[in-house]
């Protein structure tokens, strides 16, 4: 195949390399310089599409980003196809779980641009980048993944091609030049729409758990709650001046819940019942709903009563957002224990103060369950979004991010956090064990007493009772029927009636309860 011998003549780690760019992130160019194995077309287009991507091709290709999906596209004669994917990991570190977490991410890419394709096993050819091959009918298919290590997660960049088999060697050099030449480059609307806003450091007013930086003049209200030691929740909410802005990151409101499980022991709690839970909140027992679920759950039942006539637009389901999750947590779950995050985001439409607003709102769910119970417990694990007037949107979406980025964790809360949630667990386990003893000594002393009845039971029906020298200790039975017993140096033992010695070797044995 046409690439392979490509990469032959070069050697691997060469095949991309990033440079860094002051209007992005990054920007990865296709370090491609191959021989001239066929005459270079000799008129080349410079693209430059709006949604962030340039690219340089021959007369005759098309050049389309798709904004949806955050990629671009390039078409040329003959049904040929290059393909460039961006994506980025943040706050997540290289290693050999993202090193696989990435040759999953290949596959599922490769799968959903050619879904009928057949592909050949993954090819690690380089240290950081993997290539995988394959077909489709009369055309040969490659994709290659290439990511770098960053300060704040891992820029990851897809690469994939479709060639028609025949002719493809006389394509080497003109797609060599087409990577190459391949850009991430701020958008025309982010330039033309990114604000001139002042911001200030907010800090939580209740516990100083974490900051982050708000507008200026915005009014900012939220913070840390707690709901118990282990059970803390955070939210912000701000709004502009004017009040055709509203923008809100976390909701402590939102309470963690549970699966509805069938009746146990003549015990249920039906869907939409509040679950008790020792030491903590209650939980809201409530069928699990993933991440793309609970934001339009979320908008209906937190954003339609505040604005009016709501109708979502669009939803999109977020998988990429909580794969590197969920293939850390299928490797390091124990036994029987599953955990799975979710990620999801809506958009909507409504009227406020009779004025149209637009709406955008992304969550993310996690759902833990162990194979010894009937139902699972979940929770939410993102929840933010905003509410604004048309023609401030983008505004909106500049002041989300920049809330996100520049939220920051106050190290000494988290200290102290770690502290008290090993304390409460601590005890927890001194209260189990107390427990337990408590159980012990009432099986105990039932057990015990349940003796003694026995014991005296057997005494009745033997006709004797026990009694016990005090000078010796030594316990003994004797026939029942006297009122007092005696025993003298002989050993021999003499019952009367009364409280009288019957000789002054005689002394009195006591009897036992």
């Amino acid at each position: 195949m046409w690439w392979q011998r490509l990469l032959s003549k070069h050697d691997a780690a060469a095949v991309v390399a990033p440079v860094a760019a002051s209007s992005c992130l990054f920007t990865l160019i296709a370090a491609l310089t191959l021989p001239v194995q066929a005459q270079q077309p000799s008129a080349w287009i410079h693209h430059q599409d709006p949604a962030g991507f340039t690219a340089e091709t021959p007369a005759g290709w098309t050049a389309q980003a798709d904004v949806d999906a955050g990629r671009f596209q390039l078409k040329g004669p003959g049904g040929s196809l290059v393909v460039f994917w961006p994506l980025f990991f943040p706050d997540v570190a290289a290693g050999p779980a993202f090193r696989d977490l990435m040759g999953v991410v290949t596959q599922r890419a490769a799968a959903a641009l050619w879904p009928e394709a057949e592909w050949h096993a993954l090819a690690q050819v380089a240290p950081t980048t993997i290539r995988l091959d394959g077909g489709l009918g009369s055309d040969a298919l490659m994709a290659m993944l290439h990511w770098i290590p960053t300060n704040r997660g891992s820029a990851a960049y897809l690469y994939a091609v479709s060639v028609p088999r025949a002719g493809s060697a006389s394509l080497e050099s003109t797609l060599a030049r087409i990577l190459a030449s391949l850009r991430v480059t701020p958008s025309e609307a982010k330039r033309r729409d990114r604000p001139s806003i002042q911001y200030v450091r907010w800090s939580d007013p209740n516990e100083n758990a974490f900051s982050l930086e708000v507008p200026a003049q915005w009014s900012v209200q939220g913070g840390t709650f707690r709901f118990s030691a282990m059970d803390v929740r955070s939210g912000v909410e701000l709004q502009s001046p004017e009040g055709d802005v509203w923008i809100k990151v976390g909701d402590p409101e939102v309470p963690r819940f549970v699966e509805p499980a069938p009746p146990m022991m003549g015990v249920y709690y039906p869907e939409g019942s509040w679950y008790p839970s020792s030491g903590e909140a209650p939980q809201l027992v409530m069928r699990y709903l993933s991440g793309l679920e609970f934001a339009s759950w979320y908008v209906q039942q937190k954003i339609a009563p505040r604005c009016a006539d709501l109708s979502l637009t669009g939803q999109r389901d977020r998988p990429e957002a909580a794969a590197f999750v969920n293939a850390l947590s299928a490797q390091l779950s124990p036994p029987g224990m599953m955990m799975y995050e979710s990620h999801g985001e809506v958009t909507f439409s409504c009227t406020l103060e009779r004025a149209p607003r637009r709406g955008f709102w992304y969550a993310s769910t996690v759902l833990v369950r162990g194979s010894a119970g009937p139902s699972g417990n979940w929770s939410m694990g993102q929840s933010l979004g905003f509410v604004a007037a048309e023609d401030r949107t983008a505004e909106a979406v500049h002041i989300l991010q920049h809330l996100l980025r520049t939220q920051q964790a106050n190290p000494q809360w988290q200290r102290m956090q770690r502290t008290t949630n090993a304390r409460v667990l601590e005890i927890r386990r001194q209260s189990r064990e107390q427990i337990a003893g408590i159980i012990a000594d009432v099986y105990a002393t039932r057990s015990a007493s349940q003796d003694a009845v026995a014991h005296r039971r057997s005494n009745a029906m033997l006709g004797v009772e026990d009694v016990r020298d005090p000078v010796t200790g030594r316990e003994l039975q004797v026939e029942t029927g006297s009122g007092f017993y005696w025993i003298d140096p002989r050993g021999t033992i003499v019952g009367t009636d009364a409280p009288s010695q019957p000789s002054v070797d005689f002394r009195e044995l006591l009897r036992q309860p």
